[in-house]
């Protein structure tokens, strides 16, 4: 009788041990954590910020590094057509002027598409916050938790400030090399920008 009462107290002890640990594995890492959830971000109105400006959607999101790249590249653009035409002589410029005014509605587009993706993205961070699958911190100060990198912008000023400076001093060789090689040098941007954009598809994959 006693052997038979030991034996249903140890089946309990190891009931309660399993429910507890049933328990632990259903219960979210970070339970009933007090902090105030960031708010949903509407697709809406991040198109429609996109669509006025670029990079506006994205200060939308919260990703001002990656908002003011955007920015950046759109405003560039812009600025480069004048300069091409005033610093270039002759007929020269009109190859590079066509190159450059194709690239506008391929960063406003982008903009746009690359917003409204990552407005479901920074929601659904929000979302894992909120249920307790990860931490109020990983918030932080950035809605992404890291994968929008700040080393972008670093890369546009110092390519911009190049381009730039190229255009407005001309350095002789500068201006042969677009006098006998205006047209290869149209395509080698577009190839490298080719290979550039197939380089980080396959990184994300």
């Amino acid at each position: 009788m006693e052997g038979n009462q030991n034996f249903q107290n140890d089946n309990k002890r190891q009931d309660d041990f399993f429910e507890e640990r049933m328990r632990q594995f259903q219960t979210p890492p970070f339970p009933n954590v007090p902090f105030s959830a960031p708010p949903r971000k509407s697709k809406a109105l991040t198109g429609l910020f996109s669509f006025l400006f670029p990079g506006i959607g994205h200060f939308y999101l919260g990703l001002m590094q990656k908002g003011l790249v955007v920015m950046l590249l759109f405003i560039l653009n812009i600025a480069a057509i004048p300069t091409v035409v005033i610093s270039m002589e002759g007929d020269n410029f009109i190859p590079l002027v066509v190159l450059i005014s194709c690239l506008l509605p391929v960063v406003y587009f982008y903009n746009i598409f690359d917003a409204l993706q990552l407005a479901d993205k920074v929601n659904a961070r929000a979302r894992m916050i909120q249920t307790g699958e990860l931490p109020p911190e990983a918030w932080g100060t950035d809605p992404l938790g890291g994968a929008d990198r700040p080393n972008r912008i670093g890369l546009v000023l110092i390519g911009a400030g190049i381009v730039f400076f190229l255009l407005f001093n001309r350095p002789a060789w500068f201006n042969e090399l677009f006098h006998m090689n205006g047209s290869y040098i149209g395509a080698a941007i577009l190839i490298g920008a080719g290979i550039v954009l197939f380089v980080m598809e396959s990184r994300k994959k």
